[in-house]
């Protein structure tokens, strides 16, 4: 757990980057200015949407093969996810981001997700307490199911649904949105 100051820290080292919504299915991100300007992708290009491949290509080499797995598994079981990985920006080098995301449709439809990426700096490691509980609920999740506890992975899915939209009403309030 971390303290008031140590949270203080973490909130100044990290940044705000930019929305985003993901497509699985049709493989498509589409980006909002700042996280558009951050992966030095044309703004009306991002607004208007890219290919998954265009922002993969962005993504540090060392993290494509460990993400790729986490974000299909959470597209497959309809779960938020909650992501560390570097990125090579064009103008900053390398950054260490954390990319947050829920469901925007409800399970059962085509999943398409909603979030927001924040820049960490060039290497913290730092989480909020809810990004820590997501983290250990994922984890928790995916070993009720290769277990085979049908009943306690439908619990661990609705307490991570509700963390969720917990995170989702701390974005809108970032955001001014509430």
């Amino acid at each position: 757990m971390h303290s008031r100051s140590q949270r203080s820290s973490i909130a100044a080292r990290s940044a705000f980057v930019g929305a985003w919504k993901w497509e699985p299915e049709s493989q498509r991100i589409y980006a909002d200015e700042g996280m558009s300007a951050f992966f030095g992708v044309p703004m009306q290009d991002g607004l208007a949407g890219l290919s998954t491949l265009d922002f993969r290509s962005r993504i540090h080499l060392d993290d494509r093969a460990r993400i790729g797995p986490q974000l299909v598994r959470a597209a497959d079981h309809h779960l938020p996810f909650s992501i560390n990985y570097r990125v090579v920006t064009p103008h900053q080098g390398i950054r260490q981001v954390r990319s947050f995301g829920r469901p925007l449709t409800p399970r059962g439809q085509t999943p398409e997700y909603i979030g927001a990426i924040l820049d960490m700096g060039s290497g913290s490691n730092d989480s909020s307490p809810l990004v820590e509980a997501i983290d250990l609920l994922i984890s928790a999740r995916d070993q009720m199911a290769r277990a085979d506890h049908a009943i306690l992975t439908k619990l661990i899915d609705a307490v991570l649904m509700e963390a969720s939209r917990e995170l989702s009403r701390r974005m809108d309030r970032y955001l001014g949105k509430d």
